[in-house]
């Protein structure tokens, strides 16, 4: 078995928004409310839907996001 200090040695070094990234990749709820809104939205909009989820979710989106790919 790992002590501490071995475990947190092979964990990345975060800053805020790092931490939040990945607190937000992992969380279920938050993965299943984005899934359900992105599969409505249009590109290169913002609806309402979207608008409320980054409120409860504390995000921030002060421009809108390039699709990529």
């Amino acid at each position: 078995m790992s002590t501490g200090s071995e475990a947190k040695q092979r964990l990345p070094v975060l800053d805020f928004t790092g931490f939040a990234q990945e607190f937000l990749r992992r969380n279920r709820e938050y993965r299943a409310q984005y899934a359900r809104i992105s599969e409505a939205m249009a590109p290169d909009t913002l609806p309402r839907e979207a608008k409320e989820m980054a409120r409860t979710w504390g995000l921030m989106f002060p421009m809108p996001a390039r699709r990529t790919g």
